[in-house]
């Protein structure tokens, strides 16, 4: 990150103005960097105004058209749905250590070419580094502690499906007597199939979950005996002759953690939102107000969008 020596002074005129803006315009309550309290609350656990102030100044200090107001709630918020986090790993007796955070670290450093770039990454997502080890961290290794925990009664039911797609149910009809006279699978699907991307390969479509296809072939796959043709099955795209060749699961717990967080983090968001739904908070004057229903910190339309930590 660029150092922020040279323009501090005018990061500092810059949050004077917005205040002075502010006063003229009649609106009290607008909070500054000097006033004491808490930025916000959650359940009476503080987010601290001192480092999300120090936050908004380097961010505007090294973008001096930023919404300071803006940057201020983005912030808020992640760290307001960090405590939900912290809260639903305890319920569920569930630790992060120091270790943890600095392995999460070392990873994330592995990605980039060290820390300056680290940084740049960083200041182009409108984070500083301090809110990065303070918050984004340890939030980034508690979601995949959280990520292990839903996962671990997840199933995931795959199966492999080959067809042999053809213009009209007399062809079809025939392919599937001449499968039954014992003739070849693969081949036929080399010779009659209008699938491109599946008739070189035997017809066969890869391993696929619920949901991979358009309705018809979907209930077909999921309700088919395995290896045992199936068919003729019509589509938009034509008629189908089907064959699940094979049906697996997979636990949650097996899959890598990239993919295991992409499969639940909905789940998870969700748990956070419905977490803060009945949850307790606050935000200080000037910084917004919470939005129960949207789960959030917005905008505060008697305050207006010059507001400081």
């Amino acid at each position: 990150m660029p150092s922020c020596r040279p323009r501090r002074a005018s990061a500092v005129r810059l949050l004077a103005a917005a205040l002075a803006a502010l006063a003229l315009a009649g609106c009290a309550g607008s909070g500054d960097l000097t006033e004491g309290g808490p930025a916000a609350e959650v359940d009476g656990v503080a987010i601290e105004r001192g480092p999300i102030a120090e936050d908004v100044r380097l961010l505007v200090e090294a973008d001096p058209t930023l919404d300071q107001a803006e940057a201020t709630r983005r912030l808020l918020n992640i760290a307001i749905q960090s405590v939900a986090l912290d809260q639903l790993l305890a319920e569920r007796g569930v630790t992060v250590t120091e270790e943890d955070i600095a392995a999460t670290g070392q990873d994330i450093l592995a990605t980039v070419a060290g820390e300056e770039e680290l940084d740049a990454v960083l200041l182009e997502l409108s984070f500083t580094r301090g809110f990065y080890e303070r918050v984004l961290l340890p939030f980034e290794t508690k979601l995949s502690r959280m990520a292990e925990v839903v996962g671990q009664d997840l199933v995931i039911e795959q199966r492999e499906a080959r067809h042999i797609l053809v213009a009209t149910q007399e062809e079809a009809d025939a392919v599937v007597a001449e499968l039954a006279a014992g003739a070849d699978f693969a081949e036929l699907a080399a010779e009659r199939s209008s699938d491109p991307g599946s008739a070189a390969n035997g017809g066969l479509l890869g391993v696929r979950e619920r949901g991979a296809y358009v309705e018809e072939f979907e209930d077909a796959v999921w309700s088919a005996e395995l290896n045992t043709v199936l068919g003729p099955v019509q589509t938009q795209f034509g008629f189908h002759v089907i064959e699940v060749v094979s049906a697996t699961t997979v636990r949650g717990a097996d899959l890598p953690i990239d993919q295991l967080r992409s499969r639940v983090v909905p789940d998870i968001e969700g748990l956070i939102r419905e977490r803060l739904g009945t949850s307790v908070v606050t935000v200080a004057a000037g910084l917004g107000v919470w939005d129960a229903a949207a789960g959030q910190v917005v905008a505060d339309p008697a305050v207006g969008s010059g507001a400081t930590p």
